[in-house]
């Protein structure tokens, strides 16, 4: 039992130390030689017919008016979950329930994307970079906030799996919607922007999400470690409590 004991606690500590290691690079994104060929083409926008379409969740009801097909496979280089106890803006908006920043083209091409540090507000995206250089590097018109309306809740599940630096496509129809609760009082409206050569406010696109696939996970060494060093510390912590309850182990 003292050899299980030890042999335990030397892997908790092993696992602690990989989860301290690579905590602050668990956002680490994946070289230009892993990223999909699917992921150098630009978004793709048509023109429809607008047409609207309703949806209930949670008491609320989303007015949604769809302006233009459109198509997206790019890179996430930043999220934001709307659906945090602390989005206290989202609360009467259930529909928009994830942003996600994505870049294409050549910003993957030249491997200007991974110069930059990229973040995520209640409903904005902004990136840092080192260098002047750096940032004159990276294209604007070639990275996009989007805010993700689900059609349904299997592509709901899709778009909330989704992890800093997966690889993504979707399609669905860029568009403006509104909010109202369920005796019609109006809580809010978003449009969405319609041309990817603006920047600053009003500049993010809305989807209406038909189609959601995740083309390629994460794989950089750091964000794998991360993520099973997670995994390990709580098993082996798990495995060190039962043994002191179950065995009579002592901590010493």
């Amino acid at each position: 039992m003292k050899v299980v004991k030890k042999t335990i606690n030397i892997l908790l500590v092993l696992s602690i130390i990989v989860f301290a290691a690579t905590f602050f690079l668990r956002h680490s994104l994946p070289a230009v030689e892993a990223i999909m060929p699917e992921v150098y083409i630009a978004p793709q926008q048509e023109q429809v017919q607008e047409n609207v379409v309703s949806i209930e969740k949670d008491g609320f009801v989303a007015v949604v008016t769809k302006k233009y097909k459109y198509n997206l496979s790019g890179l996430v280089v930043s999220q934001h979950n709307s659906n945090v106890w602390y989005d206290y803006y989202h609360k009467s908006d259930p529909f928009n329930t994830k942003d996600l920043c994505v870049t294409w083209g050549d910003n993957i091409t030249n491997g200007s994307y991974l110069n930059g540090k990229y973040k995520s507000g209640d409903f904005t995206c902004y990136w840092d970079f080192k260098t002047w250089e750096d940032y004159e590097e990276l294209d604007d018109y070639q990275i996009a906030n989007n805010h993700l309306i689900p059609a349904n809740d299997e592509i709901e599940k899709k778009i909330k799996s989704v992890k800093i630096g997966d690889q993504i496509s979707f399609s669905g129809y860029l568009s403006n919607y509104s909010t109202t609760t369920a005796d019609g009082q109006t809580l809010g409206t978003r449009g969405t922007s319609i041309t990817r050569e603006d920047t600053g406010d009003n500049s993010c696109e809305v989807v209406y999400v038909t189609d959601f696939n995740v083309l390629k996970k994460n794989t950089n060494i750091f964000v794998l470690a991360y993520q099973y060093s997670i995994y390990l510390v709580a098993g082996f912590l798990i495995f060190r409590i039962a043994l002191f309850f179950t065995g009579g182990v002592r901590w010493n």
